[in-house]
C-alpha cells in the first residue's frame, strides 16, 4: 500500500499539479498505512519509511506551492474516570503515528465535533465542530467554529 502511495506522489501528483488541476494534496488516514503493515520489531523500519513518505510530501508541497493535508488519526490518554465510570471529557489524545511523524509536521490542527448544535436554514439541525490550531510557526493558537451543511462549510462567530 505505501509503494503505491509513493508512486502516486512521484509520479502521477506532480503531472496533475503541473497542469494545475490539483490545488490541495489531502491524504486520509495517513496512520492507516502505518498502523498495520509493520509489526512491533519493525520500528525502525516504520520510522524510515514515515520520514521518507514525508519528505516526499514537503518536497512536492514545495516545488509546486500546494498544501498537503495528511489525516492522522489520535488515541486516546486513558485518564482518571468520574464517579459515573465515565472518562472526563477533558480527555487527552496524542496523535497515532507518534514521535517520528510529529518531527515531519509544520502544522498541527485538530479538528473535532462539539456536543452543541445550530439549526440551519433549512430547519434541519447541525453539529457544531471546530478547527484548533495546535502548533504553526505562524498562526496563532486559535479555535474557530463551523458547521457543515447542504450548502458546504460555513464558520460561526
Amino acid at each position: 500500500m505505501q509503494d503505491q502511495l509513493s508512486k502516486c506522489i512521484q509520479s502521477r501528483l506532480p503531472i496533475l499539479l503541473e497542469r494545475g488541476v490539483v490545488k490541495l494534496v489531502v491524504i486520509d488516514s495517513i496512520a492507516a498505512l502505518f498502523r498495520g503493515e509493520y509489526e512491533s520489531r519493525e520500528t525502525a523500519r516504520r520510522a524510515k519509511d514515515l520520514q521518507s513518505l514525508g519528505a516526499q510530501l514537503r518536497k512536492v508541497s514545495q516545488k509546486y506551492s500546494v498544501p498537503v493535508v495528511c489525516i492522522n488519526q489520535v488515541s486516546a490518554v486513558v485518564g482518571k474516570r468520574r464517579g459515573n465510570g465515565n472518562i472526563s471529557s477533558s480527555q487527552k489524545v496524542i496523535p497515532a503515528l507518534g514521535l517520528v511523524w510529529s518531527s515531519l509536521v509544520t502544522t498541527r490542527l485538530m479538528v473535532t465535533r462539539t456536543e452543541h448544535t445550530v439549526q440551519c436554514a433549512d430547519g434541519s439541525p447541525a453539529v457544531v465542530r471546530s478547527l484548533q490550531v495546535l502548533f504553526s510557526p505562524h498562526l496563532p493558537n486559535t479555535t474557530q467554529y463551523y458547521i457543515v451543511d447542504t450548502q458546504g462549510v460555513k464558520g460561526l462567530r
